[in-house]
């Protein structure tokens, strides 16, 4: 390849087994969080997720008050 470097990266999809790395749910997009484990549909429990994870969450998930992708933040 004459030299040339490629900007492509690889990330495996694996998981550790141990203590440190067992709260899967730091693993899992935002929307898909809340549709396995319940607890996080509450708004109040949302500090033990990522910023990407809360973006996610509010983007996709529909609210049950006013149909909405708002996540139950419209209050």
């Amino acid at each position: 390849m004459n030299g040339e470097r490629s900007e492509l990266m690889l990330f495996s999809n694996l998981m550790l087994d141990d203590d440190q790395h067992k709260p899967t749910y730091k693993y899992m997009p935002g929307d898909y969080v809340v549709l396995v484990f319940r607890e996080y549909r509450d708004k109040r429990t949302w500090e033990r997720l990522s910023s990407q994870q809360i973006m996610e969450l509010t983007q996709y998930v529909i609210c049950s008050k006013c149909n909405r992708a708002c996540a139950g933040t419209c209050g």
